[in-house]
């Protein structure tokens, strides 16, 4: 990596609506690019190509003005849409269309309350984009999306990767409010000549389609073939597997495993993911370890490896159920929440730190139990992300999960995913797996301890129980919302 570069926007927060200032975060990825191009002044930029979240909708005019904040996946808007969607359609049926468990997070959802709710705007928007196509669109003044984050709209259809009629229609969407879908790797043409001075670029430079952030981020781990997954320990702990064949069915979609478009054309993707994951870590920083990190920060000692090197050997019958934001896949129960059970007046800092860090590696073994069971079965894990600076975690996971880890070298495989899907597109590899091998650096590998293994196999059948028994409290005193 030649040139880098970082800025940050604040979610605005009100009312249940969460959004982005669309304007904003055009302005500082116009900022991140010339710091980028001029931290690297011997180096020639050929091609960008994007990585970015899915489920935004950003609204844009014919010529590129901006009309509105982009209404980002934590948005509260859209369950009375996702209804009458479902109504109409059913929802088993959407989710074997789109490959999708049916939410109002998706984009179609965004759309269809903007013009029951915004009319005029919706009349005035010329595309409804997410932020891969909106980047290609304000570069180059064309639409297109990749296959993987039009899959995020909950109106694509991901075998015959199209827009769908049937949910468009049941939505009272034209197709022509969205971009032109296409595959990862696609060359879009070159960056319109007034943004090649604004950014710093040669007027040559090609745009060409990314992927979805988790996508991007398998392919820059090198997970290119069935069997491999990434292990995204970052805020939301994420492990995104390759599937050889699409794999959708009632259980899948009742239980929250999508099934998107990979970058490599044939190829699919699922995720499991547990929204308290490195957020769940920072909490207990914040507040279980408040003096801790207040004195750490006054010495310039990193927190978290402290905090490692005090849970090393820390083992206790502490059991932690990581849903302090809800439970995600395979329960999808928003209500459910987080338990610490087996604390007594001997309980220490480092054990229930360490019981932390192993409730969140059972969820995520549960959820690799759940693949397997439904015919996804993985042998290797590749780590990226800030939890994947912690050997202590790494190795707990190896033990539990009873499979390899392998720990990457860099934290940007995102980055990476770009490089190697611009270096083919471009024609310099004649495949990703080549290009990824340019890039990839594999650290320390972590292999299962076998009586580790057999430890956590016994704390794993307790940890199963406590998901049952949040939901019987729920239930006897009256707090479950259906």
């Amino acid at each position: 990596m030649y040139g880098s570069a970082y800025a940050s926007y604040e979610t605005i927060r009100e009312n249940g609506r969460h959004e982005l200032n669309s304007a904003e975060v055009w302005e500082k990825i116009c900022i991140v690019i010339r710091e980028a191009v001029t931290d690297s002044p011997e180096q020639k930029v050929e091609a960008i190509c994007t990585s970015s979240l899915g489920e935004t909708v950003v609204p844009v005019d014919k010529n590129g003005n901006i009309l509105g904040n982009a209404m980002v996946y934590t948005d509260c808007r859209g369950d009375e849409e996702l209804n009458a969607i479902c109504n109409e359609v059913g929802r088993l049926r959407v989710g074997s269309i789109t490959g999708l468990p049916p939410s109002h997070i998706f984009a179609i959802c965004k759309v269809v309350w903007l013009k029951k709710h915004e009319p005029e705007l919706y009349e005035k928007t010329y595309k409804f984009l997410e932020f891969e196509d909106f980047l290609t669109f304000m570069l180059t003044g064309q639409a297109y999306i990749s296959y993987s984050l039009a899959s995020r709209t909950m109106a694509f259809d991901v075998v015959r990767k199209c827009w769908s009629n049937e949910i468009l229609l049941a939505a009272g969407v034209p197709e022509s409010k969205f971009s032109k879908p296409c595959s990862t790797g696609t060359i879009i043409g070159q960056i319109l000549p007034d943004m090649a001075q604004r950014l710093h670029l040669p007027k040559k430079t090609k745009v060409i389609v990314g992927a979805q952030d988790q996508i991007c981020a398998s392919v820059g781990a090198g997970i290119l073939e069935d069997g491999m997954a990434v292990d995204g320990m970052g805020s939301t702990h994420c492990i995104t597997a390759v599937l050889k064949r699409p794999i959708i069915n009632e259980s899948t979609i009742n239980k929250g495993y999508c099934c998107c478009p990979h970058a490599i054309n044939g190829m699919y993707a699922t995720y499991a993911y547990n929204f308290s994951g490195g957020n769940l870590i920072r909490w207990f920083r914040d507040t279980f370890a408040r003096y801790e990190y207040e004195t750490c920060r006054e010495k310039g000692i990193n927190i978290y490896q402290y905090l490692d090197e005090m849970a090393c050997n820390a083992e206790s019958d502490l059991l932690v159920l990581p849903h302090f934001t809800g439970g995600g896949p395979p329960y999808m129960d928003d209500g459910s929440r987080g338990m610490i059970c087996g604390m007594s007046l001997n309980t220490t800092l480092q054990q229930i730190y360490r019981a932390f860090m192993e409730g969140i590696s059972f969820e995520m073994r549960n959820n690799l139990d759940e693949l397997a069971d439904k015919g996804t079965r993985i042998h290797k894990l590749r780590a990226c992300g800030g939890g994947a600076n912690s050997k202590v975690w790494l190795q707990m996971q190896s033990d539990i999960f009873g499979i390899p880890i392998e720990q990457l070298r860099t934290s940007e495989a995102g980055t990476l995913g770009c490089a190697a899907i611009c270096g083919k597109a471009l024609g310099y590899f004649k495949n990703l797996q080549d290009g990824v091998s340019v890039y990839l650096g594999i650290g320390e590998t972590y292999m299962p301890n076998p009586e580790k293994k057999e430890y956590y196999n016994k704390k794993y059948i307790q940890y199963k129980q406590m998901y049952r028994a949040g939901r019987l409290i729920r239930n006897v005193t009256g707090e479950r919302r259906n």
